[in-house]
């Protein structure tokens, strides 16, 4: 509870500051949005560890090879930075930038996950044949 707490805190101040410094000073006020943005995506790490180590027990105890866990977890890191970096791009009026930031994501997340693909399509054709 307290963590969303914070993260509310952090959005709200960084909001605030920047629109004052708009007004003021613009380029500042980036800065503030930026800066806000990676605090709160930081926070947000720091609470999913627990999530992590959830994760690592659950794929501990199925006695399967961790490979799957890795690509999982490259998988969620590549999908938050991706989406952090878009939503960069479209305060930054680049909308465009954006979608491509998101559409490079899919492509490495699709690279990524291709052994997994495989093993899925040679395990049915095992069973089928």
């Amino acid at each position: 509870m307290t963590g969303i707490i914070s993260v509310i805190g952090i959005c709200v101040i960084s909001a605030s500051a920047t629109l004052f410094l708009k007004q003021y000073k613009p380029d500042m006020a980036f800065l503030a949005a930026v800066i806000g943005g990676c605090a709160v995506l930081l926070a947000t790490l720091y609470k999913a560890d627990n999530i992590f180590s959830e994760l690592r027990d659950i794929f501990d105890s199925l006695e399967t090879d961790n490979e799957i866990f890795a690509i999982m977890l490259k998988c969620l890191g590549i999908t938050v930075i991706t989406d952090f970096a878009a939503e960069l791009c479209k305060d930054f009026g680049q909308s465009s930038l954006g979608a491509r930031v998101i559409l490079a994501g899919k492509v490495v997340v699709v690279t990524l996950c291709l052994p997994l693909i495989k093993n899925v399509i040679n395990t049915a054709v095992e069973l089928i044949g």
